[in-house]
């Protein structure tokens, strides 16, 4: 059965509103490039994001390398989500 919510405001009475504006603005704002390589460098370098994925320590000793992919795949997440 599909049943479609015809009263958005019955949600938002029912379910609350646990970010407010101005932090939802400071979450969804398109990083710097210099952001994302203070978070990619703050990253912990024995991690993995996956078994078959370069970890961070790799992605730190070869930025210079793939900074612009990197930062590629950063900001079109952000921007096409």
């Amino acid at each position: 059965m599909n049943i479609l919510l015809q009263d958005k405001s019955l949600a938002e009475e029912v379910i609350p509103s646990l970010i407010d504006d101005n932090t939802n603005q400071l979450l969804t704002n398109i990083p710097s490039r210099e952001k994302i390589k203070n978070v990619v460098f703050d990253l912990n370098i024995d991690g993995a994001f996956g078994p078959n994925v370069f970890g961070a320590c790799s992605i730190q000793t070869y930025w210079d390398i793939v900074h612009k992919d990197v930062e590629n795949v950063v900001l079109e997440f952000f921007t096409t989500s």
